[in-house]
């Protein structure tokens, strides 16, 4: 008896790790942006390490932030026992993951996975003695500072990365792929940035609903 193969989907992973996108189909990894991290010269940033101990809360909506804090923690004198002693907060499973690999049990992981959704469960806390730390790239929206000044909340926000625009060494013909994976809406605007179209034939994949929202302003179709 003859046996039939299952033919492998061809599929273009546009953001920075395909190692967090479980397939058994065949990827091709093209990163479409580049993450600068801010010198730890940054006014912002010393700031930040300077009144560490003051924090009682750590908001992470990014993996990203969450490694580089760690990496500069022993630049100014801290510890990891220093982080510990906070509560931190993650914005999805992927940032609380990483947390727990450096050995930091995340008190709370946003159940939709966006800045709305960490606000919902921060109206589980007692905030009036809180003090938030929020380490963020600088092109993230402005919600959680919009709902701290809205509370009259103690916070400090600090960008500690740029994303950027990425140009492949190689740009690959669409024609190849059935998916296309989008981990951000920098990737979505780097893709239409560089290709200037988005095949309507295409499987599309998006981590987030904020990626997805950012998506349709190119392809109204995934509204319906």
């Amino acid at each position: 008896m003859l046996r039939c193969e299952k033919k492998l989907r061809k599929i273009l992973y546009t953001g920075l790790n395909p190692a967090y996108y479980h397939s058994t189909d065949q990827l091709t990894h093209c990163p479409l942006i580049k993450i600068i991290p801010r010198p730890l010269t940054d006014p912002c940033i010393q700031k930040a390490f300077r009144d560490f101990h003051l924090f009682t809360h750590l908001i992470f909506t990014s993996k990203t932030s969450i490694h580089l804090l760690h990496d500069h923690l022993s630049h100014f004198g801290l510890s990891l026992d220093d982080w510990k002693s906070k509560t931190s907060i993650a914005v999805g499973q992927v940032s609380g993951s990483h947390l727990r690999a450096l050995g930091i049990q995340p008190a709370l992981i946003a159940k939709e996975e966006t800045a709305e959704g960490l606000i919902i469960e921060l109206h589980s806390l007692s905030l009036q003695k809180a003090s938030f730390f929020w380490p963020h790239s600088a092109q993230a929206r402005s919600v959680l500072v919009d709902f701290f000044t809205d509370r009259h909340l103690n916070y400090y926000a600090c960008p500690f990365y740029d994303t950027q625009f990425r140009q492949p060494e190689y740009i690959p013909s669409l024609e190849q792929f059935d998916e296309i994976v989008f981990t951000s809406p920098s990737t979505v605007h780097a893709f239409a940035k560089i290709f200037g179209y988005f095949p309507i034939d295409k499987k599309y994949v998006t981590i987030g609903p904020i990626t997805l929202q950012c998506l349709q302003t190119y392809i109204p179709q995934l509204n319906s």
